[in-house]
């Protein structure tokens, strides 16, 4: 696949940039590439355009890695920048939902990922990455609701990231609600996790077989059920039944 919209600057200061309203469906039958990607994935590339597009914002997109080999796809990613905005956006079949690279404080808020391969959230080596009020759906075996870890090519670890009122939820046991790798960091708070049976996540180096053990000891205000969401493939939202509702705790804004 060929990247669907991408802002990247290597030399003219390019920051505030706003990328909405868009839909972008992937039509390629290859593995790969960002439906939207606000400055670099390469690590080895990346400073040279470091700090050029910061403070973006991208809201109200609607993307679709749609082929059958999706399980590449990267959603919407902010790379190797600061202070970015991501928020409103609906996305399905991608193998990375929303995704923070070698990035510095930005925020994703209010965004849903289904049919979603591996990561719903990620930070990946960058550094106090929010991650407010989002809905996350698995579809396979081999999902990570929530991720913090480092970039496997530098080292650089993830640290400060905080998980906070999102919704993750697999009609399957996937392989993990959350996973922060050894040397990284990350704070979860007022999360609503679903599956049909308990599921492992891990801090470090400590293994959380169940989520009443993940909860005594990292996240002491997480809840446990069925979101009840109107759908589980389309736009979702709780039905006025759902225990989601009124269950988070308040975030602060950029």
């Amino acid at each position: 696949m060929l990247d669907g919209i991408v802002i990247n600057s290597s030399g003219v200061d390019s920051s505030g940039a706003i990328v909405s309203n868009n839909s972008i469906v992937n039509s390629e039958s290859g593995n790969g590439g960002h439906l939207i990607m606000i400055g670099e994935d390469s690590s080895t590339v990346a400073s040279a355009m470091h700090n050029k597009i910061n403070n973006a914002s991208v809201y109200g997109n609607n993307v679709n890695g749609s082929n059958t080999n999706y399980s590449s796809i990267h959603e919407i990613m902010l790379g190797h920048q600061s202070g970015g905005n991501v928020y409103s956006n609906t996305a399905s079949n991608v193998y990375i939902g929303f995704l923070a690279k070698g990035e510095t404080g930005g925020l994703f808020n209010n965004n849903i990922s289904t049919n979603t391969y591996y990561n719903g959230l990620r930070s990946k080596a960058s550094t106090g990455t929010k991650f407010y009020n989002n809905t996350a759906i698995l579809n396979t075996t081999t999902g990570i609701g929530q991720h913090a870890d480092n970039d496997s090519v530098t080292g650089i670890v993830s640290t400060g990231a905080d998980f906070r009122n999102n919704i993750i939820y697999s009609d399957i046991v996937p392989t993990y609600f959350d996973y922060v790798g050894v040397g990284s960091s990350a704070v979860f708070h007022s999360n609503e996790y679903y599956s049909p049976n308990d599921t492992v996540s891990i801090y470090q180096s400590s293994t959380y077989n169940n989520i009443d053990s993940w909860k005594s000891t990292v996240e002491v205000d997480l809840t446990k059920g069925n979101p009840l969401l109107t759908s589980t493939s389309t736009i979702q939202t709780p039905t006025y039944l759902s225990p989601a509702i009124d269950a988070g705790t308040t975030t602060s804004t950029m």
